[in-house]
């Protein structure tokens, strides 16, 4: 592909708004989505007693906090380089599995997720690359 072509595309992607601060807060954001990954899994393994489905509350309740810790870590804009390598990683070790009890692939990341996280690192490379130059 032609890099200007590859740089055009990345730039006409909508801006989507994401946090950055002083230190690298995707550590947290990973961390804080890990937890609630595990707390959601945890939460829905048990069933009803004659039935196949988890607590319906239960349920709810942990996958809005997981949804929720989804958002704020696709939406957080790393501040390091190291934080950058973490977030990639952590997204496609989430996608193929590595934090599921089962082992298998894990969808917590869906389409819009997957292009805040693709901005917020083009918001990074803009950013330390400009700064570099």
């Amino acid at each position: 592909m032609n890099m200007f072509i590859a740089t055009t595309a990345l730039t006409a992607a909508p801006s989507v708004p994401c946090v950055s601060g002083e230190a690298d807060l995707i550590f947290v954001a990973i961390e804080d989505h890990k937890r609630a990954n595990a707390e959601y899994a945890e939460a829905t393994k048990e069933v009803f007693e004659d039935t196949l489905s988890p607590d319906p509350v239960k349920e709810e309740h942990f996958g809005d906090l997981e949804r929720s810790a989804c958002w704020n870590l696709s939406n957080t804009v790393p501040t390091t380089l190291a934080g950058l390598l973490a977030l990639l990683t952590y997204v496609v070790d989430v996608g193929d599995g590595k934090y599921s009890s089962s082992g298998r692939p894990d969808n917590a990341f869906g389409e819009e997720e997957l292009r805040n996280v693709i901005n917020c690192a083009q918001d990074f490379l803009t950013t330390h690359l400009t700064s570099a130059a």
